[in-house]
Order: structure tokens, then C-alpha cells, then sequence
């Protein structure tokens, strides 16, 4: 069934739910009020598009129970609020996941069984009043390549997990309150085309083990608190200044934009040595070779007057 793009307005009866589908494509129309229970009842259905509606309320608690074939659910740009149900595990066949631009709302501990949807290929949960940290079970989603967690209240740090999401080829966490440091996992995604943590609070510095990532074609960093130099190599050649701005700390030897990372000494032991051995060893033997013969210097190179010989010539010249 697909009447998507008719500007068609009005409630969806009840009895949708007794019609044999497969597909239920509504997108792009002028519905509105609750998405009936019943169409979560259609066992035969696979793919529910019903984005850009006016939709409103809750999803049913058990949503997921009903459509044990379901992989495609679309519900962006509606109206809709409340948790995501914890039934929707039970899809298991879920491949696509798109519930952005609504009000949905939740700690996300509460519905972390999200993360057992092992098949999940794209995950956008963007535009939500989503709130808490990340589990680490977000690496068992192995095999998905998009997901946008933008513009919720996620908090603490990114996990570290996230370097197993070896699939994965753009993640957008921007628009949060994350905090930690950007995770050196990251490295091991060498899928990655675009890497969006904008607008946290991160902080650290940014990993030079990123430049490795040679398909990354969008980094943004931007509107966080990292520090030290931007990273030279790779495909940091080609990112702009806007992917580092308002980063108050970092600096870079090749990008006027920021200041210029100053030069650190790094001391090693053959630098040491030589330093000795040019600048410190000759005044030394320079000081022993011109000191009169009375002067000595003790294990410390500290020099003292023996007045032994002085002692001697005085009590000569008294006796004389």
C-alpha cells in the first residue's frame, strides 16, 4: 500500500490493522492524531514509512511483539513523544530505524535493549529529548553503517566500545553534553567517512592515530573544549577551519586561524649528553686549568682554597 506524497489529511481508522501488508508507505501527507494499535498487528508487514506526518502520542508498549518481519520503520519529522518501547527488540529483522524529529524522551539505560538489534544497518534517533550515557553494549551493533545520535541530552563520556562498530561509516554524537575525551578506538573504524561530535564538552586533545582513517571525508569538532596542536596528516590536509573553531586551546603550525603551536623541548639522554659535553664540560676543565695551584675542587666541582702552602710561608718568613 503506498499513497505517499497526496497531501492526504485525516486520522488512520482502526481497522488498518486487518488489511494483509507488506508495505505501508504514507509518507509525506497530512496525517495526524495516534498511529492506531492495530497496524502494529500486521504480522505480514515489513516496511512502515509514515514520516513527515503530524502523527502524535505514544507508541504502543507493544509494538514490537506483532511484526516479527518488520525491517523498515520510519517515523521522522512527526509529533510523537514518550520511550521507545522496550518491545521493539522483538523485531529482530529491524534494518532501518528512523525515529528523528519528534519528542521522544527517556534515560537511555531504560531502553538499552535497542542495542540487541543485531541486524540494524542505520539508526537515527536525532532531534529527541533522549537523555543519559551510552552503554557499552552499543558495540553490539555490528554490522550498522549510519547512526546519528544529534540533538538529544546525552551525557558522560563517548564509550571507548565504539572502536568494535567496525561496519560504521558516519556517527554523528553533535549537539549533546558529552564529555570525556574523543575515544582512541576510533581508529579502529577504517570505514569511517564522517565523524560529527560538535557542540559538547569534550575535551583532551585530538588523537594524531585519526589521520590513519583514509576514507574520513567529514570531521567536525567544533564548539567543544580540546587543546593542544590540530593533527597535520592524513585527511586533516583537507579539513577547514570551521571543523576546529571555537576551541579555545588548540593550535596549529600551518593554519592561521589559530595559534601557532609553540616548539617544546624534549629532553633525551643522548641530547642531554651532548649538551654536556658542549656547553658545560669546557668552562669546567677551562676554570681547573687556569686555577692556582692552592685552589682545589672538591666531588661537587666546588672550588676551595688550600692554605696549607700559604701556612708554610709564613711561618719561613718569621723564622727569617
Amino acid at each position: 500500500m503506498d499513497i505517499s506524497l497526496y497531501n492526504v489529511a485525516g486520522e488512520l481508522p482502526a481497522e488498518l490493522g486487518k488489511l494483509n501488508l507488506e508495505e505501508f508507505n504514507i509518507y509525506n501527507n497530512s496525517f495526524f492524531g495516534p498511529i492506531p494499535y492495530s497496524v502494529f498487528n500486521i504480522s505480514t508487514i515489513k516496511r512502515m514509512a509514515l514520516s513527515f506526518n503530524q502523527f502524535s502520542g505514544h507508541l504502543p508498549s507493544t509494538m514490537g511483539l506483532s511484526v516479527p518481519n518488520l525491517e523498515e520503520l520510519h517515523l521522522v519529522q512527526n509529533k510523537l513523544s514518550g520511550v521507545i518501547p522496550s518491545s521493539i527488540t522483538n523485531s529482530s529483522k529491524l534494518n532501518f530505524l528512523f525515529l528523528g524529529s519528534n519528542s521522544f524522551s527517556g534515560i537511555m539505560p531504560n531502553f538499552v535493549n535497542l542495542w540487541n538489534l543485531k541486524d540494524l544497518l542505520k539508526l537515527n534517533l536525532s532531534y529527541n529529548s533522549f537523555r543519559g550515557s551510552l552503554p557499552l553494549e552499543i558495540k553490539n551493533l555490528k554490522v550498522v553503517n549510519e547512526v546519528d545520535l544529534s540533538w538529544n541530552q546525552f551525557t558522560a563520556d563517548i564509550p571507548s566500545s565504539i572502536g568494535s562498530m567496525q561496519s560504521l561509516m558516519s556517527i554523528s554524537f553533535a549537539h549533546n553534553k558529552f564529555q570525556g575525551s574523543i575515544p582512541l578506538s576510533l581508529r579502529n573504524i577504517i570505514s569511517l567517512e564522517s565523524l560529527d561530535v560538535s557542540y559538547n564538552s569534550i575535551s583532551g586533545v585530538i588523537p594524531t592515530s585519526l589521520e590513519a582513517l583514509n576514507y574520513l571525508r567529514y570531521f567536525d569538532v567544533s564548539h567543544n573544549r580540546l587543546e593542544g596542536e590540530i593533527p597535520l596528516g592524513g585527511r586533516f590536509t583537507n579539513f577547514t577551519a570551521q571543523s576546529f573553531m571555537q576551541n579555545y586551546d588548540l593550535c596549529s603550525k600551518t593554519r592561521n586561524q589559530f595559534p601557532h603551536c609553540k616548539e617544546t623541548l624534549k629532553w633525551t639522554r643522548s641530547k642531554i649528553g651532548k649538551s654536556l659535553v658542549k656547553y658545560i664540560i669546557p668552562p669546567i676543565i677551562a676554570v681547573i686549568l687556569a686555577a692556582p695551584s692552592n685552589v682545589m675542587l672538591d666531588q661537587d666541582m666546588v672550588a676551595h682554597v688550600d692554605f696549607g702552602i700559604a701556612r708554610l710561608f709564613s711561618e719561613w718568613e718569621s723564622e727569617v
